[in-house]
C-alpha cells in the first residue's frame, strides 16, 4: 500500500467520522432541555465543521481554505458568546433575596 492511499483512506475514514460524531451532536441538541447543553453541542458541531474545513484544506492543498476556517472560527466564538449572554441568565453575587438576608442576620 503506497502512503497516498493510506492517506486517502485515513481521511475518508476521519470525514466519515467527525460527520456521525456532528450529526449524533445535533440529535443531542435537539432532544436537550438545557440551554447551556445545547449551547455545548452547538459549540462542538461547530468545532467538528472547523476541523473538517481544515481536512479538506489540507486534501486539497489550498491554504486559502484555512482561512475560510479561520473566519468561522471568529464567527463561531462570537456566537456562543452572544447566545450565552443572551439565554443564561447571570444573577449579580451582591443581590441577596429576602430569605438569605434573614439567614444572615
Amino acid at each position: 500500500m503506497e502512503i497516498q492511499s493510506a492517506y486517502a483512506y485515513l481521511f475518508t475514514f476521519t470525514t466519515v467520522y467527525l460527520s456521525i460524531l456532528a450529526g449524533i451532536l445535533l440529535i443531542r441538541s435537539i432532544k436537550s432541555k438545557s440551554v447551556c447543553d445545547r449551547l455545548l453541542c452547538v459549540n462542538m458541531i461547530s468545532s467538528i465543521i472547523i476541523s473538517l474545513i481544515l481536512l479538506l484544506s489540507a486534501k486539497m492543498k489550498d491554504s486559502s481554505i484555512a482561512d475560510i476556517a479561520l473566519i468561522y472560527v471568529l464567527i463561531s466564538f462570537m456566537a456562543v458568546v452572544i447566545f450565552a449572554k443572551v439565554y443564561i441568565p447571570m444573577g449579580d453575587n451582591n443581590e441577596h433575596t429576602e430569605d438569605e438576608n434573614d439567614r444572615m442576620d
